[in-house]
């Protein structure tokens, strides 16, 4: 490699000096052929031009304006020069940023690793200003593509310590309490101390993005808003297999990007209320629970989905909020346990929207939703409350679907399921066609066609649960 640089930087000497004696050449010749002009032309006038006109004159007409085109040639010299320097001092000043910045990033990436948290804090502080100074360096980094690119290393670094796993989050429960357990593994107050300085470290790294995620207009005059743009808005942010063993906020942001969360847990619940996802947003196989007693253990109030958003094979396990939520394109909730409260009140699905297999263990709420797509709520099941009163579909909905000669019928208790499918048909939308179901108990219910009724206490197999044939149509 050094052989290779030297022999570069020979040629570029050699094309140097090529240019420096080809301008010598070039003033020497003009020099030579102005004095040759001055003394031939002159003598080749039979007369002068007119009364006062001299062979002299003429001559020292010539001899000026060769003069003044060497001059010329020397200012062109001189600027072309002066250029050449400044773009060799931009160059080298453009490397020296660069190498100091790589340095900083170095040593911030030691911090993170260090044992004391002030100084790990203060590595993702200096994390945090060196994104800013690559995004708003145009002159360093001319291109945006380079500044973003030099940029997501931070980030993917950023987001590779939120992966990473921490030994103590396996005790959670027990350093988050006030008193120290009996017969405790370790030492209890220095394992609580720098549990919960891990959980301030990470929830900073959260924090330095989020703030970033948006233009801080969110909330102007008091009202909210769709967020804008952030200036870190256009990264991609990787937090796949992560535990947050901490509250995560989310609300307000602007990810432009592709969003991953797939096989995440979020052990104190996520806010990702009014946000705007642009590229697609994974949150598949991930876990949303929190502390008991907490409101939810997701929300996604009043956000937007711009690509697909894909739920499938999650847990929630408290109250799960999607109010007023918006996906424009196709939204899967394949094979989600939702243990408590499903709230989709008001929500717009303009495209397909899949709940196929999906448990609604704690009741689901689609009061005023609309779905401008196909509906597919095949082998679900529905345990309480199954509001869609005022719900828009302008197809009709699919509870019963087969695959391979296997039927899919979506299910609903007879024992505590509360059902309404007085479905609103303004604007377009079709009648639900329903089916009379008469339960066991006597109780006779009205399901969308195609539904089932199951037994929840049947001990055997309860995947499948007990299916009531249908009693007639109504």
């Amino acid at each position: 490699m050094i052989k290779i640089f030297s022999k570069l930087n020979c040629i570029k000497k050699l094309k140097s000096s090529r240019k420096q004696n080809q301008f010598y050449i070039v003033l020497f010749g003009t020099a030579i052929i102005g004095a040759l002009c001055a003394f031939s032309i002159p003598l080749s006038i039979a007369e002068p031009f007119s009364a006062g006109d001299s062979v002299a004159a003429l001559r020292q007409a010539i001899l000026a304006a060769t003069g003044g085109v060497l001059a010329m040639l020397t200012l062109w010299e001189n600027r072309r020069k002066n250029l050449q320097e400044k773009d060799k001092n931009d160059l080298d000043h453009a490397r020296q940023v660069k190498a100091e910045r790589r340095s900083r990033y170095a040593k911030a990436i030691e911090q993170l690793a260090d044992d004391k948290a002030p100084i790990r804090r203060g590595g993702i502080y200096t994390l945090a200003k060196l994104v800013d100074e690559w995004l708003a360096d145009d002159k360093t980094v001319q291109t945006k593509e380079e500044r973003l690119s030099e940029g997501q290393v931070i980030i993917d670094s950023l987001c590779a310590y939120i992966r990473s796993s921490y030994p103590l989050s396996i005790h959670k429960k027990i350093l988050e309490r006030n008193h120290e357990p009996v017969e405790y593994p370790g030492n209890f107050l220095l394992d609580q101390a720098k549990f919960r300085e891990e959980q301030e470290v990470r929830q900073l790294i959260i924090k330095e993005i989020t703030k970033r995620l948006n233009d801080g207009s969110a909330f102007e005059d008091n009202m909210p808003k769709r967020p804008q743009r952030g200036p870190w808005s256009d990264f991609i942010y990787d937090f796949s297999k992560a535990t947050f063993f901490y509250v995560v906020d989310f609300k307000n942001s602007f990810f432009n990007k592709d969003v991953i969360f797939n096989n995440t847990k979020f052990i104190h619940g996520a806010d990702f209320n009014n946000s705007y996802f642009k590229q697609s947003a994974n949150f598949e196989n991930s876990e949303f629970s929190g502390p008991a007693g907490s409101v939810g253990s997701a929300k996604f109030l009043n956000s937007k989905f711009e690509s697909d958003v894909k739920f499938s094979g999650s847990t929630f396990i408290r109250d799960a909020h999607f109010n007023n939520t918006v996906f424009t394109h196709k939204a899967s909730f394949e094979n989600v346990r939702f243990n408590k409260k499903a709230v989709f009140s008001d929500a717009l699905f303009e495209q397909s929207a899949s709940f196929k297999n999906t448990y609604f263990t704690g009741g689901i709420k689609f009061f005023r939703a609309i779905f401008k797509k196909s509906a597919d709520f095949s082998s679900s099941y529905f345990f309480h409350e199954a509001n869609f009163f005022k719900a828009e579909f302008h197809q009709q909905p699919i509870f019963k679907s087969m695959n391979l000669g296997i039927t899919y019928i979506a299910q609903f208790s007879y024992k505590d399921c509360q059902i309404n499918f007085s479905v609103s048909t303004q604007n377009g939308a079709v009648q639900v066609k329903t089916t009379k179901v008469i339960a066991p108990n006597k109780a006779i219910f009205l399901l969308p066609e195609g539904a089932d009724l199951f037994n929840p206490d049947n001990p055997d197999d309860f995947s499948k649960g007990m299916v009531i044939s249908p009693g007639g149509k109504g």
